[in-house]
């Protein structure tokens, strides 16, 4: 950056050397033999003086100005190569030191950012691994897809790299029938900013699965779609339990014992287990003839579930979704997600359950479990 002007400064002195010498050689004994009154010495001597002293303010220059900026240079090139090992050395002037202070003060900064960005990142992706809903977001059009979570294996039954590479594959997967709801989502979103449906998928072996899709439409700052984002749950245990439910609630047992859901009947007075299905009995570990007319609490990690339970019915029109712990009577605890109707049974206000089950897990030195056995 400053080699030219160096170089520059270098010439000029040089041509004044040279110009001293020359006048020196110009200068010579008058025709008359006699020595002039300036001889050439006047003019060699200063002349190796400037030579010397310009070769040495030359090699000051560089090694104050020259070289620390070409250090500066070299570690800007090597953090734009994202190499952050590199700092700029301190020599030089003052002020051209205090330039590589700051310089070195920002990449350590840089350095710190990056280290903390990538903490968050690993931190994000850990959590998306066990998240079990599918995250998502796509193009308005729904045919580019930016970043879908890892959950897309366990529910649709391929990797987040197969809708990358084809996003048209999500559409594909809704079975025939409910393939309006998944279309019509353009035109919610479009007319709304909103889209919430249930429709079902079709897997690789035919499973069918319930999905429930929210998803809500970014826009720009002058309102322009940006971005699609979303959330989906599989809600096909959900489902399941809302028929089981049915079945219960309209006094249909056989379909109710066919069903892998634990489901309970349960006065809304008392608490008291009014029916159970085999599913139940299987979940905590004892007979129905040991259930049926037992409280709740008999099963109940927490006593104020019940309440819970019916005060959230009253507030959901008769229906709710609460996270219920069941005490086995091996002294586990099984984490469910409760689904939970208001009806009759037998005349008798109830409350109509199905336990999807969340996790089972040892009490780890709590109390013990029911009293069932």
């Amino acid at each position: 950056m400053l080699r030219s002007p160096l170089r520059h400064l270098w010439f000029a002195l040089n041509v004044l050397a040279i110009s001293l010498a020359v006048a020196a050689i110009l200068i010579g004994p008058d025709g008359a033999g006699q020595a002039p009154a300036i001889t050439p010495a006047y003019f060699i001597v200063p002349a190796v003086f400037i030579q010397i002293a310009a070769a040495i303010l030359a090699e000051h220059l560089r090694q104050r100005i020259e070289v620390p900026f070409a250090g500066i240079a070299a570690a800007v090139r090597a953090v734009a190569k994202d190499d952050f090992s590199v700092r700029a050395p301190l020599g030089g002037g003052p002020e051209i030191a205090a330039i590589a202070r700051q310089f070195n003060v920002l990449a350590d900064t840089l350095i710190a950012q990056r280290k903390s960005l990538e903490e968050h990142q690993l931190r994000l992706r850990s959590m998306l691994r066990v998240i079990q809903q599918v995250i998502y977001s796509a193009d308005s059009d729904g045919l580019r897809v930016y970043f879908i979570s890892p959950a897309a294996q366990g529910i649709f039954g391929h990797p987040p790299s197969d809708f990358y590479a084809n996003p048209l594959l999500w559409a594909s997967a809704v079975v025939e029938e409910d393939r309006w709801r998944y279309l019509i989502r353009s035109t919610h979103l479009a007319e709304r900013g909103t889209y919430d449906s249930q429709y079902r998928i079709r897997l690789s072996d035919g499973e069918i699965r319930w999905l429930l899709d929210q998803a809500w439409l970014v826009r720009d700052d002058k309102g322009n779609p940006v971005r699609v984002d979303g959330i989906i749950t599989d809600v096909t245990e959900r489902w399941r339990m809302e028929q089981a439910l049915r079945a219960a609630q309209a006094g249909n047992r056989s379909i109710a014992e066919s069903v892998p859901l634990p489901l309970a009947v349960l006065s809304r007075v008392d608490s008291r287990v009014m029916q159970v299905n085999e599913a139940f009995c299987r979940a905590i570990g004892g007979s129905s003839e040991k259930i049926v007319g037992r409280t709740a609490l008999t099963f109940y990690d927490d006593p104020s579930v019940h309440d819970r339970l019916v005060q959230a019915l009253q507030s959901g029109n008769g229906r709710a979704e609460l996270e219920v712990t069941l005490k086995r009577s091996d002294g586990a605890v099984l984490r469910t997600q409760a689904c939970a109707r208001a009806a009759e049974y037998n005349g008798v206000p109830a409350v109509f359950v199905g336990y999807a089950e969340l996790a089972t897990r040892t009490r780890d030195g709590r109390a013990g479990g029911n009293d069932l056995e």
